[in-house]
């Protein structure tokens, strides 16, 4: 990457629809006084870099390795070990079985102090993934003294027995101990979140401006399904996924509007988990108010982890400008949704641009490109951050309306 070719400036954002105030922690909450009809949401802004930089393949490591759903399993070597003193980019050398060494270079997002697993990919390379400490369930309709068997970040299979005083719809968080096991940590009471409460569909406009193109462009009729009808829908590097109530509304009102769609598995990833009570609150009301729907969250790394086959992929402002292993992520995402439809939305034409060539990089030789201004904007003035201002849609042939606009190519 070469990192005297970017170059940025920045400015503070706020969800639309909501009262905010910048903070220096850009934490920022709007919240009713006491017997008023004020605000009712909380809002958090966030520093958005303005890239003036467009990146190609010549910024591209050739030799990384990009995953994907039909990737065959690595060799887990089982080694663990805290990271010592080291920066992201430096290479570790690792003493394995028989007296052997090999080099791993240390990724973004892990500083010294961290648990990490070395393991090795599918093409022989080696990779450090930072162990997950914690992690959190929604606690399904039981009755105390139910055993559960859940799924633990490490591949673990757990058994997880219902005490007294639980009730369905809370949040369980565990815990991993010094010991490796895991254990009981606490549990979270969620907020009910009716429709009332939430934001207003106009209030979400730049995120339904995309729903609405794919809507009345009928995009979701030719996405391929799973063997029972449901559509896998992804949404990495989802955040707080703060658009899951649009996002389930659309989706519930696809499965009516296509009789083949029986319902949807929507999976948003991210990774880090500090977003495990936002996606709780999703998951309860999604499956409160859209049976249908079902949603999965979990951590993880795109750049390393692949996601799995898709229909219909939503990645929302992907940090292409920063280079680095976004390559390895939009060229993990395309491979997951080769067969179907993904849709992603920038802030800026310099990420729009930057996205092209990676999708020029990583797409399947056939598929079909389009990119265009988010339609929300030809009625609405764009802020100093637009959110979703640019769209690029990247489809499979076959699931492609009978006509597109001019301007789409493959």
């Amino acid at each position: 990457l070469k990192l005297s070719r970017l170059a940025w400036s920045s400015v503070w954002v706020a969800a639309a629809g909501c009262m905010a105030d910048k903070g220096e922690s850009g934490l920022v909450a709007a919240l009713p006084e006491a017997g008023s009809s004020g605000p009712s949401h909380v809002v958090r802004q966030r520093k958005i870099e303005i890239p003036d930089c467009v990146l190609g393949a010549e910024d591209l490591d050739a030799q990384r390795h990009v995953p994907g759903p039909d990737d065959p399993p690595g060799t887990q070597m089982g080694m663990e070990f805290t990271m010592p003193e080291a920066a992201p980019g430096d290479l570790l050398v690792v003493p394995v079985k028989d007296g052997d060494k090999v080099k791993v270079e240390v990724p973004e997002g892990i500083s010294a102090g961290d648990i990490v697993c070395m393991s090795q990919r599918p093409d022989g390379s080696w990779r450090i993934i930072k162990q997950m400490l914690r992690f959190s369930f929604l606690l399904p309709e039981c009755s105390p003294g139910d055993q559960l068997q859940l799924m633990a970040p490490d591949g673990r299979s757990l058994g997880f027995t219902v005490p007294e005083g639980m009730e369905p719809g809370q949040l369980v968080m565990l815990k991993r101990t010094p010991e490796r096991s895991w254990a009981f940590d606490q549990v979270c009471v969620l907020p009910d979140i009716d429709e009332a409460a939430l934001p207003p569909r106009s209030s979400s406009g730049p995120y339904m401006g995309i729903l609405d193109v794919l809507e009345s462009r009928r995009w979701l009729e030719k996405l391929p399904l799973e063997e029972d009808g449901t559509l896998q829908v992804n949404v990495p590097f989802c955040g707080r996924l703060p658009e899951y109530a649009a996002l389930g509304r659309f989706l519930a009102k696809s499965c009516e509007s296509f009789p083949a769609i029986s319902g949807a598995n929507v999976l948003g990833t991210e990774v880090s988990d500090e977003y495990l009570f936002d996606w709780a609150i999703a998951e309860k009301w999604l499956t409160k108010n859209h049976p249908c729907i079902r949603l999965q969250t979990c951590v993880r790394d795109l750049a390393e982890e692949p996601l799995p086959k898709a229909g219909l992929t939503l990645g929302v402002h992907p940090e292409v400008t920063k280079g680095g292993c976004w390559f390895q992520i939009v060229g993990s995402v395309l491979k997951s949704s080769a067969a179907g439809l993904c849709v992603f939305g920038t802030f800026y034409e310099a990420e729009m641009q930057t996205l092209l060539n990676m999708i020029e990089i990583f797409k399947s030789k056939d598929a079909v490109v389009e990119s265009f201004e988010n339609p929300f904007y030809k009625t609405n003035p764009a802020a100093a951050a637009p959110a979703m201002r640019y769209i690029v849609l990247v489809a499979a042939p076959e699931v492609c309306p009978e006509s597109l606009p001019p301007g789409a190519s493959s």
